[in-house]
Parts: C-alpha cells; sequence; structure tokens
C-alpha cells in the first residue's frame, strides 16, 4: 500500500537514513525568497483536497461567534460545522454525497479567552498567535482514521516534501478511569503505512483524547509532529533523543497536524456512546506549517510576519533592526506583539467586530490601544494611529488573495482604528480628572488596595472606567504603590461572572438531538406541505384545503434522565413527542416560531402541540395529550391558524425591513443582518454597519417606517422559487442571506418586486404573503442599541399595529392637553393656588401618560414625541419648588417657615419607576398637622408624594382617595418604604390608613 500510494523512494527513506549535515534554520529571508509562501503552502492543502481527492470547499466562516453560540472568537475550524456534528443538520443537506467525500478550507480563528487562550504567550515564543489560520478537511460518514491518515501521510510527504524521518504520530493511550480502550485503530493505521514503531507514541486523554464539551461529541485523536532538525541526524541515539521531545514544549519537534476521530457521544462523567458515523476533523495550523516548510527558526519569519516587521523598522526612530536582537530580546518581543495583534486587529474588524468595553469589542479595543502604546512607547513612532493603519494594510496585502472582502473593506478598517484612538484621547482626558479626584478624595495614600483600585477602574460612581493601564500610569507619577495581585482577583471574579451573564440564551436541543438518533432508521418527515397554505384576509387565519392526514410512526415521552424514551402509544394527560410521516406543521426555523394546533382523531380525542423542531429531516410535534394515541395511528393536523396568519405578515415585514434600511443609507453592502425573531405580534431585526455610517436618528426611523408602509401600499408581488442553486445563476438584484449560515445546497428564495426598482431576494425558509399589501400597515416599536455595535428594531404588522395606532391617538391628546395647560400656567394673572393646581393637572396628564405606557404599546416615533414634548413643556424644578413653597406657606404662616430641599416632578419616561414628588424639609410641626394640613389642600396637590421633616425623621407617604386602592401606588409605596426599613433598622411605623403611612 505505502508502496503503491507514496512511491519506492519514500520507502527508502524510512529505512535508509541521510548522512549527517549541518543544516541551520534560517532567519529574515525576503518576502520574495520562500520556496513556500503561505499562499502556496494554503492552496496546495486546498488543491489537494478540493481537487484531488473529492473534498467540497467551503469559505471560511466569520471570527465572531455566531448568535446563541457562545462569548468567545471562532479559535478552530469545526465551528461552522457544529450543526452536521451535533447531529441537527444531515451532511447531504449540505454536501452532495455522491459527489464528495468531505469538505476542506482554510479557516480565520483568533484565539483570545475561553478554554484556548494564546494572549499571555503573545510575543515571549515563536508560534503562538492571537490570529492564526487553521488548514482542515472534515468528513461526516464517509472515511474514518485508515483514509485520513493516508491523506495526511501523502500531504506531508509527496505534496510538502517533508523528509518521513522526522515525523511522529502520537495515538490515545486509553483511560481506565473512563472505560476508555487505547486507539489501536490508529497505531496499526500507522504501521499499515510503513511508519516503523519508534515513531509512534502512545500519550493519555490530555494529548490525545479530544471533547467538544463536558458533554457532546467527543473521541481520540493522533498528532503528526515533526522534527525540524531531522537532516541532521544520523546515529539511532539521535532518533531517540528526538523521539523523547514529542510533546515536550520544545520548539524543535512541533506539533503540524491534529487529526480527531470523534467516535462517541459523551452524556455523562464516564458514560460515551457511539455515534452514528464517526466525524473526522482535522486541523494545521498555516503558519507553522509555513515556517517548517521553509526551514525558518520562527513563525514570525515567514513572509506572512517580515513585510510588518520591515514596516515597523521603517517608521521607527532609533530602534534596532530585528534582525540583530537575540532571540529573548525585549524589544524583539515588541516586533512580535505589534505584527501578531495587527493581524487580529484586521480581521476581526473585517468580520464586523468593533472596539467595546466589554465582550469581544473589549478584547479588540486591548488590542488596538495596547498596539497604539507600543508604536509610540518602544518604537518612539509619532502619529502612531497613522502608523497602526500602515500595519492594517500590509496584513491586507498579505491575506487579500484568500480573502479578498479585506481589500473591499480595507478603508473602513483603518478609520475603524483611528476613531478608536481620538475616542481613547478624550477618554486619557476624563480618566485624569477622575484619577486626581479620586486621589484627593481618600488623602494621597502610599497604596492603592486591591478595591480602591477596582473602585477607580469602575470610575467612583461617575459611569466611566478608567483603563488599568492609565491607573498604573498615574500612579507611577503619583509614586503610589498598586495592590494589582487583590485587584486581578477581584477582577477575574467579576469578569467570570460578567461572561456568564453575557452568554446568548439557546435552547438546549441535546435530549431532542439524541432523540433523533435513535430514530435515524426512518424516513425524513415529508413536511413540504407546511408551504401549502393560503391567506384568508376576512378571517384573519391561514388555511388548508381540507383535512390534512398523516400517520404516526413514532411515539417518545421524557423520562427522569431529561431524555426521551421511545413507546408504541401515549397515554391520558402526557407530554409527548410524534413524528408524523407528513405534516403541514412549520417548525422553528429562520428565526420564524413554530407552528401550534392539534393532532386529532376526533374533537375529543387530540394532542395539544406547543412547540414544532426539525432535527436530521425529522419533525418533532411536542406537546400533551388528552387522550390514547399508537403507532400508526392516522390522525388530523389542525395548525393554529390565526398564529400562522400573523406570523406570516410579520415574516414579509422583516424582508421589507431588511430591504428598506439599505435604501435609507443607500448602499447595499453596508449593512450585515445579524439575526432575526419572528412572532405572530411582534418581528425583531438585529443589524451592524460594514462600514462608517451614523447611527440613525429619529429621523431616519420616521423615514424608514413611512417608507415601509409606502412598499405595503404599493401591493408589491412576493414570489418565491425553490430548489434554487445560486452558484449557477445570475441576478439582476440583490441577492441577501445571514454571513456564517451553512446553507443546504438547494435553497428557497423570497423575491419582492423583482423588476422594479424596489426588486430584492432573500435566501428564506419561511411563510410569506404573496403580497406586500396582505401586511396592510406596519409599525415600528422599538429601536435600541445592542451592545456597541449592532442595532435592534422591533415593528409589527396588521392589526397589532393599528391597535398601536390607537394608543397612539391616546397618548398624543394627552400630550396636547399637557401642552395646553403649559400655556394657561404662564399667564401671569393666575394665583399661586391656581399655578399649582395647573401643574398638578400636568402631572395628571403624565400620569395618565405614563399607565398606558405601561399597560399598552405605543411607536417608537410616539414614545420619542412625546419625551421630547414633555421635557419642553413640563415645568422645571425651580417653579415647581417656589409655587409648592408659596403654597405651604400660605396655608401654615411665616411662623413656620420651611427649607425645602427637593422636588422630583412627574416623569413621563415608560423606563423609570412609577412617578411621584418628594418633598423634603425642616419643620416643628408635627406629623399630624402636616397631614391635616395636606389632607385639607388635597385636591390642589400632587396625587401622590412622599415628604421627609427632617427636624422630626418622620416620612409621611400620602396618596389622593381617588388612588388609594391603585395597585401601582400601593407596589411603588411598599418599594420606598422597604428601603427605609432596611437602612434604618430602628425605623418603625407610627401610623397609617387607606390613603398614608407615616415611619419614624
Amino acid at each position: 500500500m505505502l508502496r503503491q500510494k507514496f512511491g519506492l523512494n519514500i520507502l527508502k527513506k524510512v529505512i535508509i537514513l541521510k548522512s549527517e549535515q549541518s543544516v541551520n534554520t534560517r532567519r529574515y529571508v525576503s518576502a520574495d525568497g520562500f520556496e513556500w509562501p503561505s499562499e502556496k503552502v494554503r492552496q496546495t492543502f486546498i488543491d489537494f483536497f478540493c481537487q484531488e481527492n473529492r473534498h467540497k470547499f467551503i469559505k471560511s466562516s466569520s471570527v465572531l461567534p455566531k448568535k446563541g453560540s457562545g462569548t468567545y472568537f471562532t479559535n478552530a475550524g469545526m465551528n461552522q460545522f457544529k450543526s452536521i456534528i451535533l447531529g441537527e443538520t444531515d451532511p447531504a443537506d449540505i454536501i452532495e454525497t455522491d459527489k464528495y467525500i468531505g469538505v476542506a478550507n482554510s479557516q480565520r480563528c483568533i484565539r483570545i479567552g475561553g478554554k484556548h487562550n494564546d494572549l499571555e504567550d503573545i510575543g515571549k515564543d515563536t508560534y503562538h498567535h492571537t490570529f492564526f489560520e487553521m488548514l482542515g478537511n472534515w468528513s461526516f460518514g464517509s472515511y474514518d482514521n485508515e483514509q485520513a491518515c493516508q491523506l495526511a501521510l501523502d500531504l506531508l510527504v509527496n505534496k510538502y516534501k517533508l523528509n518521513i524521518n522526522g515525523l511522529y504520530f502520537t495515538y490515545f493511550s486509553g483511560d481506565a478511569n473512563l472505560g476508555l480502550a487505547p486507539d489501536l485503530k490508529s497505531k496499526n493505521v500507522w504501521l499499515k503505512l510503513g511508519i516503523p514503531e519508534r515513531q509512534i507514541l502512545p500519550f493519555d486523554s490530555r494529548a490525545n483524547f479530544w471533547e467538544m464539551d463536558i458533554v457532546g461529541p467527543c473521541g481520540p485523536c493522533t498528532e503528526i509532529h515533526y522534527d525540524r532538525m531531522v537532516d541532521q541526524l544520523s546515529r539511532p541515539e539521535q532518533f531517540a533523543q528526538a523521539r523523547q521531545l514529542v510533546n515536550a514544549g520544545q520548539e524543535r519537534v512541533i506539533e503540524l497536524w491534529n487529526l480527531v476521530f470523534m467516535n462517541y457521544n459523551r452524556t455523562g462523567p464516564k458514560n460515551f456512546s457511539p455515534l452514528p458515523f464517526q466525524v473526522v476533523d482535522t486541523g494545521m495550523g498555516l503558519e507553522r506549517l509555513t515556517t517548517v516548510l521553509n526551514n525558518l527558526h520562527s513563525n514570525y519569519d515567514s513572509d506572512l510576519f517580515i513585510p510588518l516587521f520591515e514596516n515597523i523598522y521603517t517608521r521607527s526612530q532609533n530602534v534596532p533592526h530585528y534582525a540583530q536582537l537575540g532571540a529573548n530580546d525585549p524589544m524583539l518581543c515588541s516586533y512580535r506583539t505589534l505584527s501578531d495583534f495587527a493581524r487580529s486587529i484586521t480581521v476581526s474588524i473585517n468580520d464586523g467586530l468593533v472596539p467595546s468595553r466589554n465582550g469581544l469589542g473589549g478584547f479588540l479595543k486591548f488590542l488596538i490601544l495596547k498596539s497604539l502604546k507600543i508604536s509610540k512607547e518602544v518604537f518612539n513612532i509619532e502619529n502612531e494611529a497613522q502608523f497602526l493603519s500602515e500595519l492594517v494594510m500590509t496584513v491586507v496585502n498579505s491575506l487579500k488573495t484568500a480573502y479578498p472582502e479585506l481589500a473591499m473593506r480595507s478603508d473602513y478598517i483603518k478609520q475603524v482604528v483611528v476613531d478608536t484612538h481620538q475616542k481613547h484621547k478624550v477618554k486619557v482626558k476624563n480618566s485624569n480628572q477622575i484619577a486626581e479626584r479620586f486621589i484627593k478624595k481618600i488623602g494621597v495614600p502610599s497604596e492603592l488596595s486591591g478595591d480602591q483600585i477596582w473602585k477607580l477602574f469602575k470610575g467612583d460612581g461617575t459611569g466611566e472606567e478608567v483603563s488599568i493601564d492609565f491607573i498604573q500610569d498615574f500612579c507611577t507619577q503619583k509614586n503610589i504603590r498598586l495592590d494589582i495581585d487583590s485587584f486581578e482577583k477581584i477582577l477575574l471574579s467579576k469578569n467570570e461572572k460578567a461572561l456568564k451573564n453575557l452568554k446568548n440564551t439557546r435552547d438546549d436541543k441535546s435530549s431532542y438531538i439524541d432523540l433523533a438518533k435513535k430514530l435515524s432508521h426512518l424516513e425524513k418527515t415529508d413536511n413540504y406541505h407546511r408551504y401549502n397554505y393560503i391567506l384568508d384576509e376576512n378571517k384573519k387565519e391561514a388555511m388548508f384545503n381540507g383535512k390534512f392526514e398523516a400517520k404516526i410512526l413514532a411515539i417518545a415521552v421524557p423520562n427522569q434522565n431529561g431524555t426521551f424514551d421511545l413507546r408504541n402509544q401515549i397515554e391520558p394527560d402526557q407530554d409527548c413527542v410524534v413524528v408524523l410521516d407528513r405534516t403541514n406543521f412549520y417548525h422553528e426555523s429562520g428565526g420564524q416560531q413554530s407552528d401550534i394546533g392539534k393532532l386529532s382523531t376526533n374533537s375529543n380525542c387530540f394532542i395539544d402541540i406547543k412547540k414544532v423542531l426539525n432535527l436530521k429531516g425529522l419533525s418533532f410535534h411536542i406537546g400533551k395529550s388528552n387522550s390514547t394515541f399508537k403507532i400508526n395511528d392516522e390522525v388530523n393536523c389542525e395548525i393554529d391558524g390565526k398564529l400562522r396568519y400573523f406570523t406570516t405578515l410579520n415574516h414579509t415585514g422583516v424582508h421589507l425591513l431588511n430591504h428598506s434600511i439599505r435604501k435609507l443609507y443607500q448602499n447595499e453592502n453596508s449593512i450585515l443582518q445579524t439575526s432575526s425573531t419572528v412572532k405572530d405580534n411582534y418581528f425583531k431585526f438585529e443589524f451592524k454597519f460594514n462600514e462608517i455610517l451614523p447611527k440613525p436618528k429619529v429621523d431616519d426611523i420616521e423615514k424608514l417606517e413611512s417608507q415601509l408602509n409606502k412598499l405595503i401600499t404599493k401591493s408589491i408581488p412576493v414570489k418565491i422559487e425553490e430548489n434554487l442553486s445560486i452558484e449557477d445563476r445570475n441576478f439582476d438584484f440583490p441577492v441577501r442571506k445571514l454571513n456564517d449560515v451553512l446553507y443546504p445546497r438547494k435553497l428557497r428564495m423570497v423575491t419582492v418586486g423583482v423588476g422594479d426598482e424596489d426588486g430584492s431576494g432573500e435566501l428564506c425558509c419561511g411563510s410569506h404573503v404573496d403580497n406586500t399589501s396582505r401586511l396592510e400597515k406596519l409599525c415600528i416599536t422599538s429601536f435600541s442599541v445592542v451592545g456597541d455595535s449592532s442595532y435592534e428594531i422591533e415593528g409589527c404588522t396588521s392589526k397589532f399595529a393599528e391597535q398601536i395606532e390607537k394608543t397612539n391617538q391616546q397618548v398624543l391628546d394627552l400630550l396636547a392637553e399637557m401642552i395646553e395647560l403649559n400655556k394657561n400656567k404662564n399667564e401671569g394673572s393666575l394665583s399661586n393656588a391656581e399655578v399649582h393646581a395647573c401643574l398638578n393637572d400636568i402631572a395628571d396628564r403624565s400620569i395618565q401618560i405614563e399607565a398606558i405606557f405601561k399597560k399598552d404599546q405605543t411607536s417608537y416615533l410616539t414614545m420619542h414625541r412625546v419625551k421630547a414634548e414633555a421635557n419642553r413643556h413640563r415645568p422645571s424644578k425651580n417653579v415647581l419648588l417656589n409655587s409648592l413653597k408659596n403654597f405651604l406657606l400660605d396655608e401654615l404662616g411665616e411662623g413656620s417657615r420651611q427649607s425645602l430641599d427637593s422636588i422630583l416632578i412627574a416623569s413621563i419616561d415608560p423606563k423609570v419607576k412609577l412617578s411621584f414628588k418628594f418633598i423634603a424639609f425642616d419643620s416643628v410641626l408635627h406629623h399630624e398637622q402636616i397631614l391635616s394640613v395636606i389632607s385639607k389642600i388635597s385636591s390642589q396637590l400632587h396625587p401622590y408624594l412622599i415628604i421627609y421633616n427632617k427636624y422630626r425623621n418622620v416620612y409621611i407617604f400620602y396618596s389622593r382617595d381617588s388612588l388609594k386602592e391603585s395597585p401601582d401606588v400601593n407596589k411603588f409605596f411598599n418599594t420606598e418604604l422597604e428601603k427605609i426599613m432596611n437602612k434604618n433598622s430602628d425605623a418603625r411605623i407610627l401610623d397609617e390608613s387607606d390613603n398614608f403611612r407615616i415611619v419614624k
């Protein structure tokens, strides 16, 4: 086999070792002097698998995680294939299994944070990077260990021409504690391929057993290592010494390629069950392979880094050339760090990340600011932001052949770097002011404790964080020591908590995936019928022609372990999962909620379906039965037609919004859709900008809503094209799709207004109307910023939008009354009592508006207008203060003059808690006297208020009789009362009734 596959010359290499040569690794070859430039290394790998060995090329996914998949960067090539590996997607839906045996690509990866975090090692050694490319090939049941190993050896020896004597192959030695046997299959494959046993080594689970997570797919792996001094060896003891360096953390014998064989599904600490098919998942770092093939000393000596080094040296002032520096010289570490960070910065911004305070954007901000600092302080470069932009272009030129989108977005990437620098300069100025105040407040200490550093780091109550780098520089100048160890412990605990909170929630489908594996013998559910509906505008309902009958093929019920047991029948009042031979229920997909409904044999016997999922082609109808059902029973499938009707309208509404927001910015490629949610009563569309564009303003949202309703009134036809391959077609309109979604081979495209200026197409599996007029009306209910880089728009259509329009009118009418009352108040002829009565009428309208906001939904534009108008027309604090002060003095007399400290006027911001007035003053009056006065003039006071008599340390909670049973007022008073009682251990209630409470 080896002789036939690899040729006789390789067999001779195994047996007859080369004579000893003195060949040292090379350093700092000019960028055009490489035998194996990185582009050639990458393309050789892809051509080998995709042109010669029936693998389909799948382009690299983004380095950013898909929404709902976690909080860390893409750190391995397998990330975009998780749905196949986890059993959610059938491989045949993605690749033509009759044509291809696997897939291959070069995946962009970043390892910062999480399980694989290389940040601390950057610059210190020759082979760790934050950004790198992972060359990989995958098979989903088409081949196993034998062919994977054979392909790997063929590529390394015949294509890349590596000396086979320098290759070492590790395999899993087994784990008795886990009950896992040694992976002798991989060992025997290498032996069968002619590898001497001395080059095959066993290692434990830490090195040679791969797991996706604590539970899930896992399996043994075999790693290929290479001795970079192999050509200098001749004696057996020298080879024995090299063998000892495998997995020893030495730069001489390094890991090149990891071949993972996912054989098991781990369900517990020692529970491993076999997967229905074996997944082969291999990964080899491009940077490391390029270094080895060119016999270089360091990854940083390759053509991926030398142009960056040269650029740094050319722009630097009074620093040594990189070739003159020793391997451990701090200056060389700075060359490495700056070059590495520039690559990560370029790629992550290209993929849609922007600098922010937290999360992945926080990592990017750190990389940019650290790079700017190194440029200025180590390399003495003036205008460091401009220089870092130049490094960005060097990275773009290095990678643009493989990733042409980098060149298209280079101006945007550079602008983000410059903007980050400008914002940082403002930040430094503010940080200096905060730090000066903080140090002065605590008395210029000799040392800051961990807690004090944390308080300063969080901005000491200003809401603006101060970077730890700034704190260190500031305290150094002030000769103040820092307890950094204590601070780092606090920071670590806070960050771990924050990362857990940041993780996007997604349904745990593991139990359903396991069920799909148990039912793998079933034919896929015929679910195309979910599209065979018509929309009845009179009934507002999705209708199907006649009864839709189907046969029950499988029944499963949940068990105590959180998984499912297969059953032949369901008992009454039992939770269950039912698989049918065909269905008209829409399953969760494309952001659209699933149908709900019933599976019935007659009107009295049914299964109430609450959710539908589709895994591995099987539609799982999840619900609860009220009667007995058995396998092979015929059932009627009855969906909730009204829920489907309004969900369908909203899904088309999302497509119109996706189209219109691009029209608003007059740039098809400027908008990147990140996710969408489609329900019957609302939709949500999340997006980010691909370019430096201004944040949408209120006027933009108004234009957007107007444009959307114009598209609806234009009655534009909506069409659907099935079984489409967009690679084989040219379109005269934009075809939109989500980034980093592994679409099936045959696609479904929804087009709106093809042949007209509003024409667009979108890949989509959802349900849609046949004409935009069906939506009747669209209303935008919310616009918000998500994190630092994404925007979210919510809206609704049809009857939900019409109801919001009615609510809008109620609110606007009340607002008009507020404005009119404010005009009356400003008339000079009114007495103090009349002015205050007018002010309270304004507050009453404010309270009514707030109640509507709390109860009903309004449009985003109405809410914004009300808040803006209210701020213009409601009275200022001083006006209220003087009015109430004079009014109370009239009643209490000059001899009981109070010092009125503060009044919080009514708010109509729906995000603010229930509004009230708070009055604080000093008075010798007893609380009963005060309450008597308040009761007497209650019709002219604010409807509810809290009075604090500082002289007697008494709180009075008061509300008008008309509000004494209001649940909102009572809830608010109880909350405030609880705060007072918690702050004052000796606080007690002196008196209370339906409309007042007195607390001492």
